[in-house]
């Protein structure tokens, strides 16, 4: 299994496409959105195999700073 960060939209869209149940905060408008909101984030891909372009799974990871 490897995890890398992915950069291309088509390939994270063509993914989630391909997904019998998604939400639209797994797009990446939702990241983008938190992008504009000032947060940080991070798309992953899930690889099987190293080397192999075959994803397995995608994962939005949103970083969010809130004093509570």
């Amino acid at each position: 299994m490897e995890i890398r960060e992915i950069q291309n939209k088509d390939e994270w869209e063509s993914f989630l496409l391909g997904c019998e149940e998604k939400t639209f905060l797994s797009s990446w408008n939702w990241g983008e959105a938190n992008l504009m909101m000032g947060n940080k984030i991070w798309r992953l891909g899930i690889y099987s195999t190293p080397g192999v372009e075959y994803l397995d799974a995608v994962v939005l990871v949103v970083k969010i700073v809130a004093k509570r």
